[in-house]
């Protein structure tokens, strides 16, 4: 009874969470837990075990997801990635979950990966099985302690059972699932791959409830964050930082980046003197409308400005952002490509889409356009920059969703760069948007060390609504592109000049 499971000539069959090991003979012997869903792991003659294991029969061969147990419960799934990386395996996997508890932020052991093909399936058993992972090489986070004497980790591979054996099951089973709904943090996530990177994951095809456990989610988060992401943080501006400093110069990067991100009042061509970069919202054509932000930042660059435009109309091709020079305005106008994407319309268009999925496609394209514009600010040596309330004009968007937008964006590109940040000016034409873009920043700067806070969509719309209640999906998104709105959007600039 003491020889090994796959040495006794019968099955090993996962059931009720417990393992049953069937021998020959008819004794029977348990294990410990394993998920849920049962699965069926056919044992081998002693002939077929040596070397990297029992290898499995022809039936199973075609299966390509695998599960991963016994990992230490400090794992991550940024540490899993990454050991995955370290094995060159990482290239042949499309979808990776490793489930972690709630309760404190602790994996649950194991992790459902899938792999492209079903021959790099079982190579990644044969290397893997039984490897010996210890969580003293670095896999323990900080403040984690080991028990005493606890020795490494031996892990196992296992086929996953017969719901999820390929990358179209894994998808039907977590595409709907509330682990993907967007309040749960994308760490806990499930992730697909392609040659190593990750990508989006698919839409989901019906509404997700949130899952019952995110109140203490955030609350670790919270536990986490307080501490550990202001450390993070300060020593991304000065390595060396420890002690009584790390404290001051976190109250320090708050107060910077409430100091470098401006929010004024009034059209940009008048509040963007003495920037090096301002931003001009333009169509593909790169037509002047002579209207809105558009035609407010032309007029004022002069000729100059003009004439690089149409210089640049003649082999142009769409860009998110080109850099003109900005004649009598500034050293550089961006021409930020405010478009809207074929692939937005396609949801606004689609009468099957719900107005959550239009928020999500709307909010999705806005980050990028931010993204985008001070990704491209940055990369061109330039650290200052004035804009507009891009698409509130023509296109008509609520000032709101831009807002969040802009404000996330700048949040993202301080924390990236704490040590050389963009002075960057929103400058709100409408009289209205300057009070719900400064409700929006005052709630990022609150939560500025609580990143999931700082950057939740429903707290920083219900702070930016002036009787502060949170918006439905039919009140927080009005825009609807109208009939004349197509690819090129030069009809859709009516609002009066800038």
């Amino acid at each position: 009874m003491d020889a090994p499971w796959h040495m006794m000539g019968g099955n090993v069959v996962v059931k009720n969470t417990f393992l049953h090991a069937t021998t020959s003979a008819g004794a029977r012997r348990r294990a410990s837990s394993y998920p849920r869903d049962n699965c069926v792991i056919p044992a081998m003659p002693c002939s077929e075990s040596s070397g990297t294991g029992p290898a499995f029969s022809a039936e199973m061969c075609g299966q390509t997801s695998m599960v991963l147990r016994n990992i230490p419960k400090s794992f991550t799934r940024s540490m899993l990635c990454d050991l995955l990386e370290e094995h060159r395996c990482l290239e042949e996997v499309d979808f990776l979950y490793l489930p972690i508890r709630h309760r404190d932020g602790r994996c649950l052991g194991y992790a459902f990966i899938n792999f492209t093909t079903s021959a790099a399936a079982l190579s990644f058993r044969g290397h893997f099985h039984h490897m010996e992972l210890p969580c003293s090489l670095g896999s323990c986070p900080e403040g984690t302690s080991l028990r005493a004497g606890a020795g490494p980790a031996v892990v196992l591979v296992v086929h996953a059972n017969t719901q999820m054996q390929n990358l179209e099951e894994l998808l039907a089973k977590y595409t709907d699932s509330p682990i993907l709904h967007p309040r749960v943090p994308e760490w806990l996530k499930p992730i697909l791959l392609e040659n190593g990177r990750q990508v989006p994951f698919p839409l989901p095809t019906r509404p997700v409830e949130p899952p019952e456990l995110a109140r203490w989610v955030q609350r670790w988060l919270q536990a986490k964050f307080l501490f550990q992401f202001p450390v993070d943080t300060v020593r991304r501006a000065r390595l060396d930082a420890a002690g009584p400093v790390v404290y001051r110069i976190a109250r320090g990067l708050k107060r910077l980046f409430d100091k470098s991100f401006e929010l004024v009042e009034g059209g940009v061509d008048r509040n963007g003197k003495g920037f090096s970069v301002v931003a001009c919202p333009v169509a593909r054509n790169l037509v002047n409308m002579d209207v809105g932000a558009q035609g407010a930042v032309r007029r004022a660059g002069g000729r100059e400005l003009e004439e690089a435009i149409a210089q640049l109309q003649r082999h142009w091709e769409p860009v998110p952002v080109t850099f003109v020079t900005g004649g009598q305005l500034s050293e550089k106008v961006a021409l930020t490509l405010t478009e809207i994407p074929s692939t937005v319309l396609r949801v606004f268009q689609n009468f099957q889409s719900d107005e959550e999925d239009r928020h999500m496609a709307l909010m999705s394209w806005l980050d990028r356009l931010h993204d985008e514009l001070l990704s491209a600010v940055r990369a061109a040596g330039h650290r200052t920059l004035a804009m507009p309330t891009l698409c509130t004009g023509g296109i008509g968007i609520p000032v709101q969703f831009v807002g969040v937008a802009a404000a996330r964006s700048v949040y993202r590109d301080f924390l990236a760069n704490p040590a050389d940040p963009l002075r960057v000016r929103i400058c709100c034409f409408e009289p209205g948007h300057l009070h719900m873009v400064r409700a929006i920043k005052d709630e990022i700067v609150d939560n500025f060390y609580r990143p999931e806070s700082a950057e939740d969509l429903v707290a920083l719309l219900q702070r930016s609504n002036r009787d502060g209640r949170p918006p439905s999906p039919n009140e927080a998104c009005r825009w609807r592109p109208s009939s004349s709105t197509t690819l090129d959007l030069g009809e859709e600039f009516r609002r009066p000049s800038r």
